[in-house]
């Protein structure tokens, strides 16, 4: 929030900064809350925030509108049927959408609606959360509000971490679809088509927010602790380093430089471990994965290239850059981070 605020100082309004906060503060109710519901109700509210912040025009307004209308649909009917199939064994209310009792009592549910219900809030949340091919909303949104489009990534990775929670419940039954497959076709279809926008000169921005949603979901697709910790590490060096890599001069090309996973940041170890646990647990999947993780990486270090050669920013503009750089070297670099992104996984499951 701190950030998104010191990013759109000069020209937000005042009402577009209430409206950038009302995105921040769905999406903290969204992550923070341990049912699922109020979950549900936090996303709407920062989607709906988001829409009204940015204010697309004409055809570009309502392509995003019904696209994020029905995203939100398909997860409002995921989350009612695993309400329905968790009444039977934890009765109505409060403690049937508690995510957490959902996890321990997902073995006793029926396995058809908790697939089902999977399948169907995967299905919005994915596009939520922007992932290839339902993405493109993302481009008609927050061109009118320089803080509200700053937010755009929190909204994705918010999104995300709910998949990881319903991928547990579903991942708890035997008998249940297997989540793995689909969220990991959805992170490769992901990596390829970032890899292909920054190859193809595209706005860097959207396309390293692509990469890293992508990536991140085929550690959550890979479904061990690790993968997942590592997946979260390159959610939030995302959220906190693509709004501000925007534009020309130093602050953005180093920003772009450590999304491109290069070393120490934390985004070169946390690819590592999501490389590593796809080499332990889906040997096939190791070298696809690692293609797709060279190809945007090197697209990724050529917008840099082109950013660096820029003319330079007032210190004050690029002053967030480098503080986020800071906190990404030390996170790569102190084996604590780490560990808290493990239990952090584990904590969300």
């Amino acid at each position: 929030g701190v950030l998104a605020a010191w990013h759109g100082r000069a020209a937000a309004t005042g009402r577009q900064a209430a409206l950038a906060f009302a995105v921040l503060g769905g999406v903290e109710l969204t992550a923070l809350s341990n049912n699922m519901v109020l979950a549900w109700v936090g996303l709407e509210a920062a989607v709906l925030a988001l829409l009204l912040g940015s204010r697309p025009r004409g055809e570009a307004l309502w392509r995003a509108l019904l696209t994020l209308l029905l995203a939100l649909a398909l997860t409002l009917m995921g989350v009612l049927i695993l309400y329905r199939a968790a009444v039977p064994v934890l009765g109505p209310g409060a403690g049937a959408m508690r995510w957490d009792l959902l996890a321990t009592a997902a073995p006793k549910l029926s396995p058809d609606l908790l697939s089902l219900g999977f399948v169907l809030a995967l299905a919005g949340l994915a596009c939520c959360a922007g992932l290839a091919p339902l993405h493109t909303w993302q481009r008609m949104v927050g061109r009118g509000n320089a803080m509200a489009a700053a937010l755009v990534p929190a909204l994705g990775a918010t999104a995300l971490a709910l998949i990881i929670r319903a991928r547990a419940i579903a991942a708890a039954h035997d008998s249940a679809l297997d989540p793995g497959p689909a969220l990991l076709a959805l992170g490769l279809a992901s990596l390829g088509w970032a890899a292909v926008e920054l190859w193809r000169g595209r706005a860097a921005t959207p396309a390293a927010v692509l990469f890293h949603a992508g990536l991140a979901a085929t550690a959550f697709g890979l479904g061990t602790g690790t993968a997942a910790a590592a997946g979260l590490m390159l959610l939030s060096t995302a959220v906190l380093m693509a709004p501000l890599a925007a534009g020309g001069g130093r602050g953005p090309a180093l920003l772009l430089a450590a999304l491109a996973m290069l070393p120490p940041f934390a985004s070169f170890a946390a690819g590592l471990g999501v490389l590593g646990e796809a080499v332990d647990t889906a040997p096939w999947l190791a070298l696809p994965l690692a293609g797709l993780m060279a190809a945007g990486a090197s697209g990724l270090v050529r917008a840099a290239l082109s950013a660096w050669q820029a003319p330079r920013r007032p210190l004050a503009d690029e002053a967030p850059a480098f503080a986020v750089l800071a906190l990404s070297l030390l996170a790569g670099m102190a084996p604590q981070a780490t560990r808290w992104f493990e239990a952090l996984a584990e904590g969300l499951k």
